[in-house]
């Protein structure tokens, strides 16, 4: 009760302040209030989130910018701690022919609609509302050299590994799945038990202390070349997303072993990181008439020489009526992976709409071919002053279960109705 006290206490002084903000051309945000219910699990979730950020110009050659969340999230009446996520903090410097930003950044490459997979340099807040949207900031050093108006090369330097935030479920089936797995390999009828009590998990994360360790991207891009914008990337760092990283064959032969002399008096790990990585990128946008087309290829091998393909292929149209038209297919494959993990094909279609000129209605829908499962994600926006806006809406689902962990539809939060209240200013 105390957390919800601070908490609309603070919103509440934020909002007699807002005159100042007002006046003050350099700060700007927004204060929003998530509310979501889980229609399965029967609860309650949200977030009241403060937005800031602060942009100075310091002549024509430097600038700064500095973005900042102050927020609480909740389950049903559980509040956690008042939080302060410092999205971005970065200083622009503008040199002949070159551009340098030094600091916390989100640097975004790609074609496609909300799904890019050669941008590789920011990993997904899985844990947001919409993990396609939210991405998380890295420490970095972008130098971009323009050649002419429509070609230029740049590169990136990310000194501190950041880790895609993964929802406590994601993790735990995760974990569960692995066990099982391996109960079934021993072959003994205490499979379940020694999986589950004998075989410990072990987490390490990467720490980047030499020159040697940081992660490096580049991207060359050509504007306009007959009407189509072409670039490719390159990628060296981790990955976002722990994998295993012990030898399968020989933590299953131990626990067989342990199964069979050691049942209650010995343990063995299995080693779970974030494996070294590059990722190769290509991307094509541009049009055919009045519909816009693209196309976005990753190739990206790890150390354990394990490789996934990502190809995206989209069009967009807006019709007379100003309906707003997206399609999209989306394919990953896995090759040479330790557990075998099936291939994706999606299906991603976007429609948005505005009616009575001021509001706005869309909705999206992905679906999946290989196991026949869906998404569907309608949405009202009302705007109900210049800066007050209402969105309104749900996600419905069909059956989401698979063995691949890291399917899309485990990464999104499953069926709820939510609604947001966004003030900007």
């Amino acid at each position: 009760m105390k957390k919800k006290v601070i908490v609309l206490f603070l919103l509440a002084l934020f909002l007699i302040n807002l005159p100042v903000f007002a006046l003050t051309e350099n700060i700007g945000g927004k204060l929003e209030q998530e509310v979501s219910y889980n229609n399965k699990i029967e609860q309650w979730q949200g977030k009241s989130l403060m937005e800031l950020e602060y942009e100075q110009s310091f002549g024509f050659d430097k600038s700064i910018y500095i973005n900042t969340d102050i927020y609480t999230n909740y389950e049903n009446e559980a509040f956690t701690d008042l939080k302060l996520d410092l999205n971005e903090a970065y200083l622009d410097l503008y040199l002949t022919n070159t551009d340098l930003r030094i600091g916390k950044q989100l640097i975004n490459w790609g074609s496609a609609y909300e799904i890019n997979p050669s941008s590789m340099t920011n990993p997904y807040d899985l844990t947001a509302f919409n993990p396609t949207e939210g991405k998380l900031g890295v420490p970095a050093v972008k130098s971009q050299y323009y050649f002419d108006n429509t070609t230029f090369l740049t590169g990136v330097i990310i000194t501190d590994f950041i880790e895609s935030p993964v929802p406590r479920s994601l993790q735990e089936t995760m974990v569960s799945d692995i066990k099982a797995n391996f109960a079934e390999q021993i072959g003994s009828p205490y499979g379940n038990r020694i999986a589950d009590q004998n075989l410990i998990v072990e987490e390490s994360k990467p720490n980047i202390e030499k020159l040697s360790e940081v992660e490096l991207a580049a991207n060359f891009m050509k504007r306009d070349v007959k009407g189509f914008d072409l670039s490719v990337s390159y990628f060296s760092g981790h990955e976002d997303l722990p994998s295993i990283t012990s030898d399968l064959d020989k933590v299953s032969e131990e626990l067989a072993y342990i199964a069979r002399n050691y049942p209650t008096q010995r343990t063995t790990e299995l080693k779970i990181g974030y494996k070294r990585t590059q990722g190769f990128g290509f991307n094509a946008i541009g049009s055919i008439g009045s519909v816009g087309v693209w196309s976005e290829l990753n190739y990206q091998i790890n150390e354990d020489d394990e490789k996934t393909i990502d190809v995206v292929l989209g069009s967009d149209y807006t019709f007379e009526n100003n309906l707003y038209t997206v399609a999209q297919l989306i394919h990953r494959n896995y090759e040479d992976y330790q557990i075998t993990r099936d291939e994706m094909n999606y299906l991603l279609i976007h429609g948005d709409k505005p009616f009575r000129q001021i509001h706005t209605m869309k909705s999206n829908i992905i679906y999946d071919f290989n196991i026949g499962t869906y998404m569907f994600n309608p949405e009202m926006t009302f705007s109900l002053s210049n800066n007050l806006n209402l969105d309104l809406g749900t996600v419905i689902t069909g059956d989401k279960n698979r063995s691949d962990s890291y399917s899309i539809f485990n990464m999104m939060s499953g069926e709820r109705t939510y609604f947001e209240l966004t003030y900007n200013f």
